[in-house]
């Protein structure tokens, strides 16, 4: 932290008038000085802890919704499902034990009848129900794939395998051609596979993850407003060309008026006898002023001295126009 005298000194005081600063207003301002700049340290560690603790904050609120939204896939998609199955599996068992049971009884029923009237032989084996087979699990405790009907086992159904690969085709086209149309025709940054793992592994939908990831919100935001502007620019703009049209054919035909002035006065002055202002000769007037001794003859006058008479009169003729527009 600078000092009081080096501030002054920074200013444009010299040592000498620093130095004939009474000593306890510098110990004054030398305390001001360390009380703001302890208040700004403060600040901005203040500043400085408030952010870490919104990127905190921000980085926890990220990890509950990830962790929310993976407890839901984990619901939805295992758990209810699992649950969906027992209880159809158990309700099949159910029924086939109980028509099980019912042939069971029936040709049980048969075959005792047929022994008492002698048609099967008394001594004929019965029917013997077989233990029920568990089903197998592995290192993991999962059910060991077989037998079609096993629980656990893994089924494979090509109509799944075409709509996953379908689904799939339509989020890769779809992210590629949204982000060219918001971006002004720009590349994907990412790979299709990238976006695909990055969106398993935060729990969201395909579409959702990429148009959070890219903001298409934003960016839709802003090509509706520039498509607004352009909008409002193209109404004004049809709205004020028939006015603007018709400056312009006022501002052409003054221009031709002004041309067409500009021409007559430059022929009136120019050696066109056809087109100059006819003039009354001034002859009489010079022969008078050579006469009375005002005016030197022209015809004895020099070279030079007719140019000095000439620019005289040309003045002459100027200040005479400018009294006359004067007066007028």
């Amino acid at each position: 932290m600078p000092t009081v005298a080096e501030i002054l000194k920074s200013t444009g005081f010299t040592d000498e008038q620093i130095a004939a600063f009474d000593p306890k207003a510098i110990t004054a301002f030398n305390g001001v000085l360390t009380t703001a700049e302890q208040e700004r340290a403060a600040a901005a560690e203040s500043a400085k802890k408030a952010e870490e603790e919104r990127v905190a904050a921000k980085a926890a609120q990220d990890a509950a919704e990830l962790a929310q939204r993976a407890n839901k896939e984990f619901y939805d998609q295992t758990i209810v499902p699992s649950l969906n199955g027992w209880e159809t599996q158990e309700q099949a068992l159910k029924t086939e034990i109980a028509n099980a049971k019912a042939v069971a009884a029936f040709y049980e029923t048969q075959a005792k009848a047929a022994k008492e009237s002698g048609f099967i032989a008394a001594d004929a084996p019965t029917f013997t129900p077989t233990a029920p087979v568990a089903p197998v699990r592995g290192e993991g405790g999962k059910f060991v794939a077989g037998g079609g009907g096993t629980p656990g086992s893994p089924t494979f159904k090509m109509e799944d395998f075409e709509n996953r690969l379908g689904n799939g085709m339509d989020n890769g086209f779809w992210a590629v051609q949204e982000y060219q149309r918001l971006s002004g025709g720009q590349f994907l940054p990412d790979s299709i596979s990238k976006l695909a793992e990055e969106a398993s592994f935060n729990k969201l939908p395909f579409k959702d993850y990429v148009a959070r990831k890219y903001d298409f919100g934003g960016k839709q935001a802003a090509l509706q407003a520039k498509a607004e502007a352009d909008m409002k620019a193209k109404i004004a703009a049809e709205a004020t060309a028939p006015y603007e049209q018709k400056m312009k054919d006022l501002e052409k035909e003054w221009q031709g008026k002004l041309e067409a002035k500009a021409k007559e006065v430059s022929e009136r002055g120019g050696n066109n006898p056809d087109v100059r202002r006819a003039a009354i000769s001034e002859y009489p007037e010079i022969k008078k002023a050579v006469a009375e001794g005002t005016r030197k003859d022209p015809l004895n006058m020099t070279r030079e001295e007719r140019q000095v008479s000439m620019r005289k009169d040309i003045q002459n003729s100027i200040a005479a126009n400018e009294e006359s527009k004067v007066a007028a």
